[in-house]
């Protein structure tokens, strides 16, 4: 297990992760480029990819904590929250390689 020290903006965590930051829903995989890069704090961020997560269906939130990187059977698609990724349950259908 790697551990970081934790990263305080969006922009830093995908850096430090080397990821897209993504939210992932029943339909597919949203990005949410306006957070990346843009310096919004970790609580902001909890709050809009927790509403937008909740808007477009997801069904499950699980927070982890941001000092381990754990993939998910599902293919590791994760969702920045304010103490760390959690992965959001998707269609069973969907493939994020397609």
């Amino acid at each position: 297990m790697r551990f970081f020290k934790e990263p305080e903006t969006l922009a830093e965590i995908a850096e430090t992760f080397h990821i897209k930051v993504l939210t992932a829903a029943p339909e597919g995989n949203y990005e949410v480029p306006e957070l990346v890069g843009s310096g919004a704090t970790l609580e902001k961020a909890n709050r809009n990819l927790l509403r937008n997560a909740q808007e477009k269906g997801a069904k499950e939130i699980i927070p982890k904590n941001l000092t381990s990187v754990t993939p998910t059977p599902e293919g590791g698609i994760y969702t920045v929250y304010a103490i760390g990724y959690c992965p959001i349950n998707r269609n069973p259908d969907f493939d994020p390689a397609a």
